[in-house]
């Protein structure tokens, strides 16, 4: 049996959380989804990850706007080490502002998923992370 898929959730909304968790309990993968609330915490755990002491996760949704600091200046620092480069990052946010979408390419993202807000919006952002989570296996 193949491990689970690691997936981190950085994000500082709780309804998103718990909006994110449904949806990825609801794709009948074996995910093992864990998260973080606020940009200091998620770069306290990228520094973590780069000594070794904790698992890079396959898969990062990666919030811009968090509460104690930037999903961007997280992105940025994931990028800058050669074993938390190796993550899949997805920017998982509700801005749609082309600066942040040009920023995040330009840090290395390797998605920019806008948050959920309709059924069809939830519908797209499930298949597309289902495909990386098949991606990544294969």
């Amino acid at each position: 049996m193949l491990r689970p898929t690691t997936m981190l959730l950085v994000e500082d909304n709780p309804g998103d959380v718990l909006l994110t968790a449904e949806m990825i309990e609801e794709m009948e993968l074996s995910v093992a989804l864990s998260s973080i609330k606020d940009g200091a915490e998620a770069m306290e755990f990228m520094r973590r990850c780069q000594k070794g002491e904790e698992e890079v996760p396959d898969i990062i949704l990666l919030d811009i706007n968090l509460q104690r600091g930037s999903g961007l200046d997280v992105l940025r620092a994931a990028r800058e080490h050669e074993r938390t480069a190796q993550a899949y990052i997805a920017i998982y946010s509700g801005s749609n502002s082309p600066q942040d979408m040009q920023r995040a390419e330009q840090f290395g993202a390797d998605a920019y998923l806008l948050k959920p807000m309709t059924m069809d919006e939830i519908e797209r952002t499930s298949d597309l992370v289902r495909a990386i989570i098949l991606e990544r296996r294969n």
